[in-house]
């Protein structure tokens, strides 16, 4: 299974667009200050940045204070909540940038703090009979929608954002269940893809040996595998990648620090 946010953000890169889609490599809880990672498997063409989560709706004076990067109020939170069902590389964050901060002075700045779910459901009409796909849609709501005319223009402007995208969108989604649905049988059980002529099994023994080799704990573990099986089935010479580390005498690591910098360069290299 598979979580992906979709939302909006504003930017306090004025060289981002209203209405780019922005992938997020990175979130930042502004509260907190904890970091996290989504491991970005599924090649994509957005654009990628940090995001930093806030507690309140984000000023232009305060979104300067960044290096480029862009702003919402609940990527944290999914973060967080979705770790606790999801692998890293199962999370992604897609955010539309809606603005770039509101000022200060605006009426009603302080209490404008609305979050909103949005009607789109034009976007998913093309992925929801794959049944593997979650889906969760939110607002940043940076900008004064307290009286009921305006929040109704709120969900307005935010679907149309959606929707102006929802192509790109959609494209992006099919490749992902296209993926998913060649690593399974109609039963939901992964099988073996007779195109790239790997094996379950044989993909479970070479994971074994490289996970040893780097000295991995269970969850990279887990993770080397599915990274394995993207890789069988997108073609990507897997063998070739690891074999080299072993000729240049880079494997087997002598200890879990060692093993953890490999890993991820080999992780770079397989996703890339």
């Amino acid at each position: 299974d598979i979580l992906i946010n979709i939302g909006t953000a504003a930017s306090n890169n004025e060289k981002s667009k209203i209405g780019d889609i922005i992938y997020c490599n990175k979130i930042i809880d502004e509260v907190t200050k904890r970091v996290f990672y989504p491991d970005i498997l599924y090649a994509h063409d957005f654009l990628e940045s940090t995001i930093i989560t806030c507690s309140k709706t984000v000023s232009k004076l305060e979104i300067v204070e960044y290096d480029s990067m862009i702003f919402d109020m609940e990527a944290a939170g999914i973060y967080q909540a979705g770790s606790m069902f999801f692998y890293a590389h199962n999370l992604i964050f897609l955010k539309v940038i809606s603005d770039y901060g509101v000022n200060e002075n605006e009426e009603g700045y302080k209490d404008n703090v609305n979050k909103n779910i949005v009607d789109i459901n034009n976007v998913d009409k093309n992925i929801d009979d794959k049944n593997i796909v979650g889906k969760s849609y939110t607002n940043n709501a940076t900008k004064d929608y307290n009286t009921g005319d305006n929040h109704k223009k709120l969900s307005e402007d935010i679907t149309e954002l959606i929707n102006n995208n929802k192509n790109q969108l959609n494209i992006y989604f099919n490749q992902i269940c296209e993926i998913v649905n060649k690593c399974k049988n109609n039963k939901g059980q992964l099988v073996n893809n007779k195109e790239n002529s790997f094996e379950i099994k044989d993909i479970d023994n070479f994971t074994d040996k490289l996970a040893t080799d780097l000295c991995c704990s269970v969850t990279m573990k887990n993770q080397l595998r599915q990274y394995i099986k993207y890789c069988s089935l997108t073609g990507v010479d897997y063998v070739g990648i690891v074999e080299e580390l072993y000729s240049n005498e880079i494997l087997p690591c002598n200890n879990k620090r060692e093993g953890k910098i490999q890993f991820e360069r080999i992780k770079e290299r397989l996703i890339q």
